[in-house]
C-alpha cells in the first residue's frame, strides 16, 4: 500500500510539473512569436539581400560576396566604424565615471529619498529622445545658452563652434541619453551589497577606501558590465543623436547604413553593412556574458 501511495504521489507530482511546463511554454510563446516575426525574419531577409547586386538602382537577385568585400576594403567604412567605436567607448567610460557615484549615493546614502531619486533617473525616458536631443542643440549652438553665457562673463571672445555639429556634441548627447541605462543596473548591484559585509571589512582594520576596493567594487562588477554593454552597444548603433548633433561632417556606421538605403538606394550594400554590425554586436554580447558570469561567480 505504501509503495502504491508513493507511486500515485510521484504520478501526481509529475503531472503537476508537466502542467507548469505547459503554462510556462504558453506564457513565453507570444514573446517567441514576436521575436521570430519582427527580428529573426527581418534579419534573414537582410542576410539574403546582402548577397544580391544593385543595377540601375534596382536590386537584382544574385549570390556575390562583393558587398562584404566592399565593407572591408572601403576606407570610408573603416573611418565610420572607427569613429563609432571611439564614440561608443568614450560614452561608456564617461557614463561609468558619472553613474557610479550616483548609483552608490542612491543605494547607500539616499535613505527615504531613494525612490524619488530613482524616479528622477528614469524620468527622461518619459520624453521622446528626439525632443531631448533637439534641446541640446539649443544649449550647444553658437547662439545657444552655453556660448552666450561664456560670452557674457567674458571667458570667450567668440562662440565655440566645436560644441555643435561635431563628435563632441554627439558624445555629449549620447552620455546624456544613456547615463540612466548605466545607473539602474549599477544601482541594483550596489544595493544588493549588505552593509554588514562592509562593516566586517572595517572590523578587520580595512579603511574606507580599502573596504570599497576589496568589497564594494568587486561585488558591483556585474552592474558595471551590464551598464557598459548597454552604453557601448547602443552607442555603436545610435542614429538619432549623431544625425541631429553631428551635422553629417563625420558619419557613424548608422548614418552610413541610412545613406546606403535612402540616398544611394543600394539596399544590398546597406544590408551587408547591417549584417556586419549585427555580428559585431552579437560578439560583444557573447564576450560580455562571459565576463558577467565570471563576475557573478566571484560574487558567489
Amino acid at each position: 500500500m505504501a509503495s502504491a501511495g508513493q507511486t500515485m504521489m510521484q504520478a501526481s507530482g509529475g503531472s503537476a510539473e508537466k502542467r507548469r511546463r505547459r503554462f510556462a511554454a504558453a506564457g513565453i510563446a507570444p514573446l517567441m512569436l514576436w521575436q521570430f516575426v519582427f527580428f529573426v525574419v527581418p534579419v534573414i531577409l537582410l542576410l539574403v539581400i546582402s548577397f544580391w547586386r544593385t543595377r540601375s538602382y534596382r536590386m537584382v537577385p544574385d549570390f556575390t560576396f562583393a558587398n562584404y568585400i566592399a565593407v572591408f576594403t572601403n576606407g570610408a567604412m573603416w573611418r565610420a566604424l572607427l569613429l563609432s567605436v571611439q564614440t561608443a567607448a568614450f560614452v561608456t567610460i564617461a557614463c561609468a565615471v558619472l553613474a557610479y557615484p550616483i548609483a552608490y549615493f542612491i543605494a547607500k546614502k539616499a535613505g527615504r529619498l531613494k525612490g524619488l531619486l530613482l524616479i528622477a533617473v528614469i524620468a527622461p525616458f518619459w520624453i521622446s529622445i528626439v525632443m531631448r536631443v533637439a534641446a541640446w542643440r539649443l544649449l550647444l549652438g553658437e547662439n545657444g545658452v552655453i556660448n552666450q553665457s561664456l560670452l557674457s562673463v567674458g571667458l570667450i571672445d567668440q562662440p565655440l563652434g566645436f560644441l555643435l555639429y561635431s563628435p563632441v556634441a554627439t558624445s555629449i548627447g549620447l552620455v546624456y541619453a544613456y547615463l540612466p541605462l548605466y545607473v539602474l543596473p549599477l544601482y541594483a548591484s550596489i544595493d544588493a551589497i549588505e552593509d554588514n559585509w562592509i562593516a566586517a571589512a572595517k572590523d578587520l582594520n580595512a579603511g574606507p577606501m580599502r573596504a570599497f576596493w576589496e568589497v564594494t567594487f568587486p561585488l558591483s562588477l556585474p552592474g558595471l558590465i551590464v551598464g557598459a554593454v548597454f552604453c557601448f552597444i547602443f552607442g555603436l548603433g545610435e542614429f538619432v543623436t549623431p544625425a541631429l548633433l553631428g551635422g553629417g561632417k563625420q558619419l557613424m556606421m548608422s548614418q552610413v547604413i541610412q545613406d546606403q538605403f535612402q540616398r544611394r538606394l543600394d539596399w544590398p550594400a546597406g544590408a551587408a553593412i547591417s549584417i556586419v554590425m549585427l555580428v559585431i554586436v552579437f560578439a560583444l554580447l557573447a564576450m560580455s556574458m562571459k565576463w558577467f558570469r565570471k563576475a557573478s561567480g566571484e560574487k558567489l
